[in-house]
């Protein structure tokens, strides 16, 4: 453990200055969707953003996890450091406040990609998109939108990476559902509760009065034929992180029915079964950590940042 803490406080310290060097560009002074949980003084919407000097042509989009603070996350990943490193711009949105992505969402993340080619003077080759739990489910979302609707000025992603992301609603109410009804943790049942009372909101009701609005909004659909929208993401290159650590989730009366891990296993399984060679699922083991040391399997740290940037390059090159 005494290791663990040194390794996590070394490379906070040693990103922390990478995500001081990030730039802030204003995009919108209001945020009538509420796309963001701001400072609590100002609903402007923004992007962080930071060009290499030898720019090749590549944007990688990081989407934040639900209510995650978007600033904090290059100190909890060494993945825009290691993309920066290979010529790649780095884009995070101030988008923090959905589960599902919906035309707000990707009105914002076009808006934002347009803006940042046209002040950086950067003609914009390829996009990749990632996040972790709600960015990752996000990314795939936006994936797909961009695979059913090209855009005349922005490639579609080239390809994908997430961190332990849910990706079929339509399941994730029930098992939310079930997690309320244990209330075996505090912190759990309230995420249920308040997951539940948002797909009421934007969703417009339960799995069972709204089905189809569940499984458009989720970039798998284990009751559909093709996984549903995992259809579009056939051709596109994707990597699934998750650390289903059993002890620790069973510890929480969680067991591997209501993990991510069982409907990523499957959605990873569907695209190979469709012909998509380079659709990927990594088990971690012992990797999931906060930057404050504590011990959580759902955490950006699963990712090996190296190794994906390196993913990604790889990915960049094949037509």
């Amino acid at each position: 453990m005494v290791k663990t803490l040194i390794t996590i406080t070394v490379l906070f310290f040693g990103i922390q200055v990478f995500s001081q060097d990030l730039n802030k560009t204003i995009l919108r002074t209001t945020d009538p969707e509420w796309l963001h949980t701001n400072d609590g003084k100002s609903d402007t919407l923004y992007y962080l953003n930071m060009t290499p000097e030898l720019y090749n042509g590549t944007i990688l989009i990081l989407m934040s996890g639900w209510h995650e603070k978007i600033d904090e996350i290059p100190l909890k990943t060494e993945l825009p450091l290691e993309a920066y490193k290979k010529g790649i711009s780095i884009l995070i949105p101030s988008i923090n406040t959905r589960v599902h992505s919906d035309t707000a969402c990707f009105n914002l993340i076009n808006e934002m990609i347009l803006d940042y080619s046209k002040k950086q003077n950067k003609k914009i080759d390829n996009v990749i998109i990632g996040g972790l739990s709600a960015g990752g489910i996000m990314s795939l979302s936006y994936t797909i939108h961009m695979v059913k609707n090209p855009h005349e000025s922005i490639p579609s992603p080239k390809s994908v990476v997430v961190v332990d992301p849910p990706v079929d609603l339509y399941n994730l109410w029930f098992i939310m559902e079930r997690l309320s009804k244990r209330n075996c943790v505090a912190s759990a049942k309230n995420e249920a509760d308040y997951y539940m009372d948002y797909c009421r909101k934007y969703l417009g009701g339960t799995p069972d009065e709204v089905p189809d609005r569940y499984r458009e909004a989720s970039p798998f659909s284990r009751d559909m034929e093709n996984g549903g929208n995992t259809f579009y993401l056939k051709d596109i290159p994707i990597r699934v992180y998750c650390e289903p650590d059993m002890d620790w989730w069973l510890a929480r009366c969680e067991d591997l029915s209501d993990l991510n891990a069982t409907d990523l296993s499957t959605m990873i399984n569907t695209l190979r079964l469709l012909g998509n060679e380079h659709a990927e699922f990594i088990a971690t083991t012992g990797k999931g950590y906060r930057i404050n040391g504590r011990r959580h399997p759902h955490s950006w740290s699963i990712l090996d940042a190296e190794d994906t940037a390196n993913w990604i390059e790889r990915m960049i090159e094949i037509e």
